[in-house]
C-alpha cells in the first residue's frame, strides 16, 4: 500500500473505529490507541491520554468504597429527581422540581 492509501486507511479506521465501542470506555481507548497509530504517536500515548481522561471504569476504581458509596447515592438522587421532573412536567409543562428552591420556600414557611 502507498503511503497517501496507508495514511487514508489509518484515517478512515480511526473514524469508523470510533462508533463500534460497546460501551464508553472501549470507545475512549480504541480512540486513543487509533489516533496513536494514525499519527505515530510514541508508545505511552495512549497511557498518558487515559491517564489525562481516564474511563468511567478507570475513575470509579479509583474511588475509595465510601467514596464509591456516596457516588451510587449521587446516582439515586439524580435519578429521582429526573423521574421527578418527568412528572412534574407531564401535570404542568412549566412546574420543575428544584430541591434548592423547595428548601427555601419551606425555611420561609417554617
Amino acid at each position: 500500500m502507498d503511503k497517501g492509501k496507508d495514511t487514508l486507511f489509518k484515517y478512515g479506521k480511526l473514524v469508523c473505529d470510533f462508533t463500534k465501542g460497546e460501551t464508553t470506555d472501549d470507545t475512549l481507548t480504541s480512540f486513543f490507541e487509533n489516533v496513536q497509530y494514525a499519527f505515530n504517536f510514541s508508545d505511552n500515548f495512549t497511557k498518558k491520554a487515559l491517564k489525562q481522561f481516564p474511563t468511567m471504569k478507570m475513575t470509579i476504581d479509583s474511588l475509595s468504597n465510601e467514596q464509591q458509596y456516596l457516588f451510587k447515592k449521587l446516582l439515586e438522587q439524580n435519578r429521582l429527581l429526573y423521574s421527578l421532573n418527568r412528572a412534574f412536567s407531564t401535570i404542568n409543562g412549566h412546574i420543575k422540581y428544584d430541591p434548592i428552591k423547595l428548601m427555601s420556600i419551606n425555611s420561609l414557611i417554617s
